[in-house]
């Protein structure tokens, strides 16, 4: 198509706004991902942190594993992670682990982000966070203990899918210590069921 040719053209944000656009609407143009994945990585350094997350989030909405876009991603990520917002570090986590590309250095500097930013997450951010690392198998007991807490904290705010996926992680990663938590989720659970 006409658009794969000026891909050269775009900048950072209307790279990833393409992409996402075309994740919005689950439409998988296989030459147009690949035109945006090559020039995206050329230019990853210019991106804005909500580029880069957008546009993994965008890649793995649509099911694409573009891996060499993946590995630029996540070393761009890990060097600017400190400027990632929560809702950044969850949409990254989630991607990669949607996409099943479990890159250890990433998810380790995702948790220490997620560590030190935990108590701004929300109840979505808290659940996705979790079931990414479940799904990644990446086990990291402080940022679960983290995650547990501010979960008790808003746990009233949780929606069926949030519970679910906490409980889901929780098991997933044998965090069977978190018995607070577990009651907490039980509590709201039986409160909704039938809703």
């Amino acid at each position: 198509s006409r658009s794969v040719g000026i891909m050269h053209k775009f900048g950072a944000r209307e790279l990833s706004n393409t992409v996402w656009a075309y994740a919005r609407c689950s439409e998988k143009d296989v030459p147009l991902l690949d035109a945006i994945a090559a020039e995206a990585m050329l230019r990853l350094s210019s991106f804005q942190t909500l580029h880069i997350s957008n546009t993994a989030w965008s890649f793995a909405a649509l099911g694409y594993s573009h891996e060499p876009l993946l590995d630029a991603i996540s070393a761009e990520a890990r060097s600017r992670m400190q400027e990632f917002e929560p809702l950044q570090i969850q949409n990254s986590a989630w991607s990669f682990a949607k996409l099943a590309f479990a890159d250890r250095p990433l998810f380790d500097a995702l948790a220490g982000a997620a560590m030190r930013r935990c108590s701004e997450f929300s109840d979505q951010g808290l659940s996705t966070t979790a079931w990414s690392l479940a799904t990644c198998q990446f086990h990291n007991a402080p940022l679960m203990n983290a995650i547990a807490a501010s979960a008790l904290y808003l746990i009233h705010e949780f929606g069926h899918q949030e519970l679910a996926n906490l409980a889901w992680a929780l098991a997933k990663v044998q965090e069977r210590h978190h018995t607070p938590l577990l009651h907490a989720i039980a509590a709201e659970a039986m409160l909704r069921i039938g809703e």
